[in-house]
């Protein structure tokens, strides 16, 4: 096979990767070895198989009670249902405002994927796996069974049938090298698959003795305890390995701007500019050599690769998107051992304890003497009759003469209060490795403040924070993983529902440019559906919508997403929010006559406020001119002349207020005629 094509992978060949994966697969299952076996036992101890099978024999020979009361199962419950209570939901932002239309279509069509597959529930059952083993999975791939255009899928995987780079130490494994998925198969799921494929009968799962010991095997019967398979059918294990290499890339400056070229292509343009008789150095074009990690996938059984290499892709083996499909949610960390742990592990001790020191309780009870006397031979007349009626409270106890002092009771033995006290201990000892509180359990049996009993719980939250906080982190890196099968796989136009502020409709799904990074950022957010968040969303919404309507506020219709009422209801009120009132065109005309009614009775009042005002000023202006007759004197020639003019003044404002007492009556009488039409002609209509 030409090397060229690799474009600088280090795996060349088949037979290179089908050495790292034997050599990686076998690595693995050695570092996890012992992590597996108690793994199991702690999926046996949520189950409430919680004994040994040593312990359980040696208590069926001496006849004792292998009691469990299973506590541990009701507090990983109780996280799990924290967790439900307060769901998270994937939002991407634009980086720049012209991506925002981009970005609002990938928020829904995000939304759509994460409903049809159920991702919430197969989530809650990851993360219900990080508290029992410390490893919670889940994986992202394309369906065709049910739908031929394909369909994203998101699946819950077995913690116990993952593996991964035994280097990786960040948290939810995200500099880990290579990640695989071991799963049984039947002959028949393989021959659909991929058709064609030769694999040998020797490397059969379930074969027997004698079986090749192949590496993946290994992963399987590394450990004492044999895994069970409830299936008789005789099964072939398949690898899912995925892994990534770095590669180098050219970056060259070009007419349409900066050109991401592989080594081959780079390799081409420098070779054409060479046969021309020139560089690109000398025709002044600037490029630079970069690192590029690519991901890589294959599936391999029997010491075969059983898919085949795409002849098309500049990457040989090409995952389905440039990360792995896979993503774990990772627990509490084990420095020592490079392992996580989950809080099953603290629980286990007490919980073992405390089911063997009931059971040795049971055991003193039942070997210990309840009662009974102690006599000497021949203290009794009919000791038969002793035995059998003694117990009665009517019955009479005859003894010999003189034997009286030889009877006597057995000695009760005092019950151990220790044995008590450890038991007491140990129950108590379940809930507090952990750090939950009575209150986290719901049954804190006393009586405090609402206020109080929040803070306690909001506590325990607190101390499992490590959890949230992976499970935050692996949301992060699912969205970027969710966003590449979007737009990789199903942005080709199909109809997708979403959900906006006018309610729920479908819009075709189809993102431009999608062969390039989208640049958006994600954040993780309560989603709205969480009951936590809706209750405290409304607590705070309670407190500020008085202020908001005094204040003229708008009131968004988003605020109906955080109530408690059924989804319908609110799809269906914020439809009749959104849509415009439909009036009845009669009632439509009479209500703008009616409007114009009043603004023309505005009118007058304002005509008549202002007549008012002009003869209130002509009444000043008359007595201002009587006074100044009555004051005025016959002698002086100065106040004569003032008198005449007071005199002609008075005149001219007494004829401007009977002019203007005529024009006002007049417009009151046009005005009235006019409305009185109006009103004549509106109850014309509507009785039409």
């Amino acid at each position: 096979m030409d090397n060229s094509k690799k474009n600088g992978c280090k795996l060349k060949t088949d037979e290179d990767i089908i050495e790292f994966i034997k050599k990686s697969i076998k690595d693995t299952a050695m570092y996890l070895d012992n992590w597996k076996t108690k793994t199991r036992k702690n999926y046996d101890f949520y189950s409430g198989e919680q004994w040994e099978k040593t312990d359980i024999d040696l208590m069926q020979q001496t006849e004792r009670q292998a009691i469990v009361f299973n506590r541990v199962a009701r507090t990983i419950n109780a996280i799990t249902g924290l967790e439900q209570d307060n769901r998270q939901q994937i939002r991407f932002l634009p980086r720049n405002l012209e991506d925002a239309k981009v970005i609002e279509v990938l928020n829904s069509a995000c939304d759509w994927v994460r409903d049809l597959t159920d991702a919430e529930d197969e989530e809650s059952e990851a993360f219900q796996d990080t508290l029992i083993s410390g490893y919670g999975w889940c994986e992202t791939h394309v369906e065709y069974d049910e739908d031929p255009d394909g369909r994203i899928v998101q699946t819950r995987v077995d913690p116990l049938e993952m593996g991964w780079d035994k280097n990786a130490k960040q948290r939810n494994l995200g500099d880990s090298r290579f990640i695989f998925h071991i799963k049984r198969m039947t002959w028949q799921d393989v021959q659909e698959t991929w058709p064609n494929i030769d694999l040998d009968p020797a490397y059969i799962y379930n074969q027997g003795p004698g079986t090749p010991v192949d590496q993946i095997k290994s992963w399987y019967y590394a450990s004492d305890d044999i895994e069970i398979d409830l299936d008789d059918e005789k099964k072939y294990e398949v690898a899912r390995f995925q892994w990534w290499e770095k590669i180098y890339i050219y970056r060259v400056e070009g007419p349409k701007g900066i050109e991401t070229l592989s080594e081959t292509s780079f390799k081409s343009l420098k070779k054409g500019f060479l046969d021309s008789g020139s560089s690109m150095e000398q025709m002044g074009i600037r490029f630079v050599k970069q690192h590029k990690k690519v991901y890589r996938e294959v599936f391999y059984s029997s010491g075969k690769i059983l898919n085949k290499e795409d002849k098309d892709q500049d990457v040989p083996y090409a995952a389905p998107i440039n990360d792995f499909s896979f993503r774990a949610v990772t627990g509490l960390r084990d420095r020592n051992r490079n392992l996580w742990f989950g809080v099953m592990d603290l629980m286990r001790d007490p919980q073992m304890w405390y089911n063997k020191w009931l059971s040795q309780t049971l055991r003193i009870m039942n070997t210990n003497a309840k009662g009974g006397l102690i006599a000497e031979q021949g203290a009794f007349v009919d000791p038969r009759a002793v035995e059998n009626d003694y117990a009665k409270p009517n019955n009479i106890t005859y003894v010999n003469q003189g034997y009286l002092d030889k009877v006597r009771d057995k000695t009760v033995p005092q019950f151990p209060n220790t044995l008590s006290d450890l038991i007491s201990v140990a129950k108590d000892s379940i809930t507090d490795t952990p750090g939950l509180s009575l209150e986290t359990l719901g049954v804190a049996n006393r009586n405090q403040p609402a206020s109080l009993e929040m803070q306690r719980r909001e506590s325990s939250v607190t101390i499992l924070s490590t959890f949230f906080t992976s499970l935050r982190r692996y949301r992060k890196e699912q969205g970027r993983v969710l966003c590449e099968f979007i737009t990789k796989y199903i942005s080709d136009g199909r109809m997708i529902r979403i959900v906006g502020n006018d309610g729920a409709s479908y819009i075709p799904l189809y993102i431009q440019g999608k062969d390039d990074l989208l640049p958006y950022d994600i954040i993780v957010d309560e989603a709205p559906s969480a009951p936590n968040m809706k209750a405290r969303t409304m607590d705070a919404i309670m407190g500020l919508l008085p202020l908001a309507l005094q204040a003229n506020i708008p009131i968004p219709p988003d605020i109906l997403d955080y109530t408690t009422l059924p989804e319908n209801l609110i799809a269906k009120w914020k439809e009749a929010i959104a849509a415009p009132s439909q009036v009845d065109p009669a009632q439509q005309q009479m209500q703008q006559q009616m409007q114009q009614l009043e603004l023309m009775m505005k009118q007058l009042q304002v005509q008549g406020q202002q007549i008012q005002n002009t003869e209130h000023s002509s009444k000043a202006e008359l007595n201002k001119a009587q006074a100044y007759n009555q004051f005025a004197t016959a002698d002086n020639e100065e106040a004569l002349a003032k008198e005449k003019t007071g005199a002609n003044l008075s005149q001219q404002t007494q004829e401007e207020f009977r002019k203007n007492q005529a024009f006002v009556a007049e417009q009151q009488r046009q005005n009235i005629k006019l409305a009185s039409d109006l009103v004549r002609d509106s109850i014309k209509n509507r009785s039409k």
